[in-house]
């Protein structure tokens, strides 16, 4: 699963999740995410989560996909701390917190019965 935060130069940053290992994303409404912005390609960049790692790619756009400061020439790693800029459109991978388990099941008998309410007379 790929989550990212999308965040505009002017707008309301946003979150968008995807059940696929491999998304497209550019201004094309053909991409898995489409961001409505003149400075992103119509295909602008894709991303992949293999084993555990996501790797970013340009996938040919005008503006070029910029990681932390520095364009990439090639597909490059990137983690929750990155920041991944497309055009005027800042991204950041977000990855889902732990799962919780229990470590023993829930037992009825730590349960102790309430004390019934009183009423405070006035």
């Amino acid at each position: 699963m790929i989550s990212l935060k999308i965040i505009p130069l002017d707008g309301a940053p946003r979150e968008e999740q995807f059940r696929s290992e491999q998304i497209r994303i550019g201004r094309s409404p053909e991409n898995d995410l489409t961001i409505h912005d003149q400075s992103v390609s119509r295909v602008h960049a894709g991303i992949e989560h293999k084993g555990g790692t996501f790797v970013i790619a340009d996938l040919g756009s005008r503006n070029g996909v910029v990681v932390n400061g520095v364009r990439i020439q090639s597909p490059t790693k990137i983690g929750p701390d990155d920041e991944i800029r497309l055009g005027d459109v800042t991204l950041r991978l977000v990855t889902p917190g732990p799962d919780v388990t229990l470590a023993e099941p829930f037992s009825a008998r730590w349960i102790r019965p309430c004390s019934p309410m009183r009423r405070r007379e006035s």
